[in-house]
């Protein structure tokens, strides 16, 4: 881990719960670079801020200036898309639609500054029988609805200003839930109402199922491609505010069985560490191993997309963790759906696409080009991810 990330993650953590950061020597110009990359440039200004309105680090007052009219827009044009959503979900609410809000904005209400978690979506969950009833009001609301493919558990329906709302019929696919969980997670519809900062109420997981969704949706994309600090971040934040009413018996018992344990008990532990929380965890992880972690979190920035080549490490996994027929052919679908990410997700890769999406099949060209020329690369990445799982007992 490097010291910019280091500083990162204090000011993140201060972000988060309306600290003022320490004065130390802070990089800004490698820290907003990390930020961008782990898509927390919004919440990780409001630390810098502090820091500048308190003259402990220098910075030119143009730049300054320019940034934050930048941050604002970012964080007012969020608002307005999402509100146009939640105004979607209520119109599916009063067609009879029970819809339960995942993650995202659940979680970014327990922040000093929820608005400042900039995310481009929203997930929710319905049952799969009101699936085409809530395309067909969404279409009607004049939603672009880009309809799930036969593997797939969710849909996608963008807003005429491309705000995106995520739509699951299931909390996984089948290969997840077979393949990475042994079919050992599951939930009830036992939600519970929240009122959001924005004033809307919403449906979301209850205390304990959400605990094992929000680890869940980490061990996923972990183990599929990497995680950055946001999705870390709202572990911690979620487990922290809930940590008398969170079963963790029954939880630690659950993930002891998968053997993802040790993994979560580094993810404590960085709690524990730089957001000077208080964690009962069951294992001890060394320094060595805790700090490969870190340097694991730094290179992926946001949902493993800062190294290319991690999510290889995916198939590698199944076969070792499966021993079941259909990790063959999970295994198939996965290379071709990861060498061809939809839209939504290839603008994440390839942020110039927002202004640009003619040139997606080019981006498709350098995706394919990269798994053919290098092998060299992914096998180095694979080693070292291999070297991280085996650390942590779960290959």
């Amino acid at each position: 881990m490097t010291l910019d990330f280091k500083n990162l993650i204090h000011l993140y953590y201060c972000a988060i719960y309306d600290k003022t950061p320490d004065k130390r020597e802070y990089n800004i110009e490698n820290i907003l670079l990390l930020a961008k990359k782990h898509e927390i440039l919004q919440s990780v200004f409001f630390a810098i801020k502090k820091l500048a309105n308190e003259d402990k680090i220098k910075i030119e007052k143009d730049k300054f200036a320019l940034l934050n009219a930048q941050i604002m827009s970012d964080i007012a044009l969020n608002i307005r898309r999402k509100q146009g959503l939640y105004e979607a979900i209520e119109e599916l609410e009063e067609n009879g639609i029970k819809c339960c809000l995942l993650k995202g904005d659940s979680i970014g209400r327990l922040y000093a500054n929820p608005h400042a978690r900039v995310s481009g979506d929203i997930d929710i969950l319905i049952d799969e029988k009101d699936e085409v009833k809530a395309i067909d009001i969404l279409k009607n609301l004049e939603f672009d609805v880009k309809e799930r493919g036969e593997i797939d558990h969710h849909f996608e329906a963008f807003s005429y200003d491309n705000a995106i709302l995520e739509v699951h019929i299931k909390l996984y696919s089948d290969a997840t839930k077979d393949l990475v969980f042994n079919g050992m997670i599951n939930y009830s519809k036992d939600y519970v109402k929240i009122t959001l900062p924005s004033g809307n109420k919403v449906n979301t997981l209850n205390v304990n199922d959400n605990a094992f969704y929000l680890t869940a949706h980490f061990l996923k994309h972990f183990i599929a491609g990497g995680v950055g600090l946001r999705q870390i971040s709202d572990m911690l934040v979620f487990f922290d505010k809930y940590k008398n009413e969170i079963d963790f018996n029954l939880y630690f018992e659950t993930f002891d069985k998968l053997r993802y344990s040790k993994l979560l008990c580094a993810v404590f532990k960085l709690g524990n560490d730089y957001f000077n929380l208080d964690f009962n965890i069951p294992y001890e992880i060394s320094n060595e191993i805790f700090e490969k972690f870190l340097t694991c979190i730094e290179e992926n920035g946001v949902f493993g997309n800062g190294d290319q080549t991690y999510s290889q490490f995916y198939n590698t996994f199944v076969e070792r963790r499966s021993g079941v027929k259909n990790a063959l052919e999970y295994k198939k679908v996965s290379k071709i759906r990861r060498i061809f990410p939809d839209f939504n997700h290839m603008k994440i890769i390839y942020p110039f696409l927002e202004k640009m999406p003619f040139l997606l099949p080019f981006t498709y060209f350098m995706r394919v080009f990269r798994v053919i020329f290098h092998t060299k690369k992914k096998k180095e990445i694979n080693d070292k991810v291999f070297s991280i799982f085996k650390d942590f007992d779960i290959i």
